[in-house]
């Protein structure tokens, strides 16, 4: 179909669907033409007139330009340098990641009317087609990494190069995202912390054998001497009572602040002992510090959940605190509550930590629960844990001493720093 226009001619492929403008550079006397003004004389030559004139000729004489054009990557340029000239790969380091690519469809027919289009595979999904006037690409701040830049163009009749051309262009990325730097940052850091644990096992290891050396050496030394100070002092408070009441008092005193200390010295080793580092061996040992006392006095003592907590490893200062609060829980339970029974639980939910002692006595008067030191001493010692000490007492319905509080899942710092 031959169509003149207020735009020129057209040529339409009813086929292949394809358009073909012809302006005045093929010669039209302008480029309106005038609606009904057509006619197709009788040696087939076909005639349009126009606001200038009329053009007429012979469509099989008007010959399309089948000619597919090469194209060629013309410029590559980056920011002031221009690399010229056909290559396959160009690598541009990080921080030349703005540049510009033209290319050109050598077609010279009517080289303004051939069409373009392009795209770079890796970050775009669809070609962007342009004109002569605009084949050129323009990318910013492109991301480390390979891509492959592809363009494709038409002669002034439509026809394509689709094949096109590509160029492979290289981003390489700053040397600290290279693969060898961090394969080296890597080992070097894996080696640092194989020696800090290294270091940290072989301190440990030190610390160790000295609590232990520490703990034999303060049973086998001060402890059987402030014993056999203690048996000696009874002793001859025996020999000197009917002499003299008031030396036989005071070795009294020698023989209970000597007891006092074995039992505060045999604490302080069972405290450093490294064998006895768990929440288990807590409830097990104010169990057995107990346990004649408790005997002599008819009173019960039942512990329960502890089977639980064999494997729940704490430090040694936690260890001590809660050692000593409920220590000091179950001699107030002995000395004031006149109860029958107390009961020792612990409970652990994750890294939540709850333990109970309950007894059956009589209560803390309401004035002992506000100003005693013994009871502000273990609130103090559980919020130095970081935890609470709660107190429930009614008057002849018994007390309840609850600590809640959390311990730490071990993790690599703290084993290194602490």
């Amino acid at each position: 179909l031959w169509i003149s226009s207020d735009n020129g001619i057209l040529k339409y492929s009813l086929v292949n669907e394809n358009v073909i403008y012809y302006d005045l550079r093929d010669g039209l006397q302008s480029m309106e033409f005038s609606g009904g003004a057509y006619f197709k004389n009788s040696v087939g030559e076909i005639l349009f007139g126009g606001i200038s004139g009329i053009n007429y000729f012979t469509p099989t004489n008007i010959k399309n330009n089948d000619h597919i054009p090469p194209i060629v990557i013309t410029e590559f340029k980056i920011f002031n340098d221009v690399i010229r000239g056909q290559q396959d790969k160009i690598e541009v380091s990080y921080d030349q990641n703005f540049f510009t690519i033209e290319y050109a469809a050598l077609d010279f027919n009517d080289p303004s009317n051939n069409q373009y289009a392009h795209y770079m595979e890796g970050l775009e999904t669809e070609w962007n087609y342009t004109d002569a006037l605009l084949r050129k690409a323009f990318y910013t701040n492109l991301a480390p990494g390979s891509y492959v830049f592809r363009a494709k163009g038409s002669n002034s009749d439509g026809v394509w190069n689709s094949k096109g051309i590509s160029l492979a262009v290289e981003i390489l990325p700053p040397f600290w995202k290279t693969w060898w730097f961090i394969l080296i940052s890597i080992v070097l850091i894996g080696s640092l912390v194989s020696f800090l644990i290294s270091m940290k096992v072989k301190h440990l290891l030190a610390m160790e054998k000295l609590k232990v050396r520490l703990a034999a050496d303060l049973h086998d030394n001060v402890g059987a001497g402030l014993t056999e100070i203690s048996i000696l002092s009874e002793l001859t408070s025996n020999e000197v009572k009917d002499i003299s009441d008031s030396a036989s008092h005071k070795l009294n005193s020698i023989t209970d602040t000597a007891r006092h200390l074995v039992d505060s010295m045999s604490d302080i080793v069972w405290f450093v002992n490294p064998k006895r580092d768990s929440l288990h061996d807590i409830v097990i040992r104010l169990k057995d510090s107990y346990a004649d006392l408790l005997s002599e006095l008819g009173v019960s003592f039942r512990t329960s959940n502890i089977d639980s907590i064999k494997n729940v490893k704490i430090p040694m200062d936690i260890r001590q605190n809660l050692f000593l609060i409920f220590k000091e829980g179950i001699n107030n339970s002995i000395k004031h509550s006149k109860c029958n029974r107390i009961s020792l639980e612990a409970q652990l939910d994750g890294t939540d930590l709850k333990m109970i002692l309950n007894d059956d006595g009589i209560g803390i008067p309401n004035d002992t629960n506000s100003s005693g030191n013994g009871l502000r001493n273990m609130k103090e010692r559980a919020h130095n844990m970081g935890g609470e000490l709660q107190i429930n007492s009614n008057h002849n319905k018994g007390t309840t001493i609850k600590f809640v509080g959390k311990l730490d899942k071990p993790n690599i710092l703290n084993f290194l720093w602490s």
